[in-house]
């Protein structure tokens, strides 16, 4: 029944896709683009030797993709035989990665109706699948489990979607998995909860590799410690415009009795956000002049404003404190990030939509700041109290480094999988 009522809903979807692309831009773009590119690509999927283990790696966006990155480059560091697959269902992850070179290829997944699965495994020939997080699709599922190919969801988590309507959906798409990792305690007893007859496995999240990776590339940094001409660093990171009010409510005050020196990135750096700082903190440079050599940082007073996105992992590099935006709004950023520098971390109240967050402020890792009050007491134990300093930077530095390896477990058993799985078909 469960089934039936999918393919209706999935076939209703394909038939009014004209009109949907008229409501959502992102539904048109892909819609647009999906077979183009795939067809685009069929020379290097048919062309690829014979010999390779096929991977099929599918992330929904940018973010997911995040946490296929290490197990993508882990696969191409380890084996010379793999060749892999990318798909994305957001144009927000194909057009933000479409040059990602460990990747062999990189495609649009399409609208997951019987006709389309069928046309596009025919052409990626998948000898295994792995699903990023939450992103899954019924069709898909049931078309490599008739297949045999094996298919696994890493660092899974509870959909968003889930409820008493969805529930036997989910429980009949995640049935079709070979195996299941969980990124947390929390998501291993949610899926142990569905009795579903797929082994689990709890992992970390993939993405403290990722970061890790990221941190220990030799690289030049953006700007230095000497060129801010400051002892000690704000970066506030991926701020909106309650985070900024936050900090420019009292920015003279933080300016005359902390000393130090603030950068601020916006999560988007539009010209309203830009321009609300400037106003309120009016001695601050762009970045993008000082990367253009069309101005130098002066004096101690002068911050720096990040008029480009990109660059937030490398400037959490130069910094002492950080402050992740994001929790006054919708719900905090990333703070996997600056915690893989060991840095004290701050943000607003909104971190349910974050597991991280809600396990680094239940440990005293992050301090939740619900005001101006709050936000001020932290920075002024961060900057002036030497033991409370080192006492939070160890306990970030724990709490990072015990969740690295996840990445080499998952490689090393999906490799086993599918060779085993090819060598049974050859």
């Amino acid at each position: 029944m469960v089934n039936f009522i999918y393919q209706v809903f999935i076939n209703l979807v394909n038939l009014i896709s004209p009109l949907l692309c008229f409501v959502s831009e992102k539904f048109r773009i892909r819609e647009k683009n999906w077979k183009k590119v795939l067809e685009s690509q069929i020379h290097l999927l048919s062309n690829s030797d014979d010999e390779k283990l096929r991977i099929w790696v599918h992330s929904s966006s940018m973010g997911e993709f995040e946490q296929a990155k290490p197990i993508i480059e882990l696969l191409k560091k380890k084996f010379n035989n793999i060749f892999i697959t990318a798909s994305f269902f957001s144009p927000s992850g194909y057009e933000n990665q479409k040059n990602y070179r460990p990747a062999d290829v990189k495609l649009y997944l399409p609208l997951d109706t019987r006709k389309n699965v069928s046309y596009f495994l025919s052409l990626i020939k998948p000898n295994l699948a792995i699903f990023i997080r939450y992103e899954i699709w019924l069709n898909l599922l049931i078309h490599l489990k008739r297949s045999g190919i094996p298919a696994f969801l890493v660092s899974a988590t509870k959909p968003r979607g889930f409820n008493l309507l969805t529930k036997e959906y989910y429980k009949i798409s995640f049935s079709k998995f070979t195996k299941i990792y969980p990124s947390s305690e929390q998501d291993f007893k949610f899926f142990e909860s569905l009795k579903i007859n797929v082994p689990l496995e709890k992992i970390t999240d993939t993405r403290f590799d990722r970061v890790w990776i990221r941190i220990n590339e030799k690289k030049e940094k953006i700007l230095s410690k000497e060129e801010l001409g400051s002892d000690f660093v704000l970066v506030a990171g991926s701020i909106w415009k309650e985070d900024a009010k936050l900090i420019l409510s009292r920015i003279s005050f933080i300016k005359n009795f902390y000393s130090l020196k603030i950068v601020y990135v916006p999560h988007e750096p539009t010209t309203s956000l830009i321009n609300l700082i400037k106003r309120y903190d009016p001695q601050t440079i762009l970045l993008s002049d000082i990367l253009n050599n069309l101005s130098i940082i002066k004096d101690q007073s002068e911050n720096i404003i990040v008029d480009k996105v990109g660059f937030l992992l490398d400037l959490y590099s130069i910094a002492d404190a950080v402050f992740v935006g994001g929790g006054f709004g919708k719900g905090v950023h990333s703070v996997v990030e600056p915690a893989g520098y060991f840095l004290p971390i701050s943000c607003g109240p909104r971190i349910s939509n974050s597991q991280e967050a809600q396990f680094m402020s239940e440990n005293g890792i992050i301090r939740i700041v619900r005001n101006t009050t709050d936000f001020l007491d932290w920075l002024s134990r961060v900057r002036y109290n030497k033991d409370y300093y080192k006492s939070i930077t160890e306990k970030t530095k724990e709490y990072f480094m015990q969740r690295l390896g996840s990445t080499e477990k998952v490689v090393n058993e999906i490799i086993s999988i599918g060779n085993l799985f090819r060598a049974n078909n050859l």
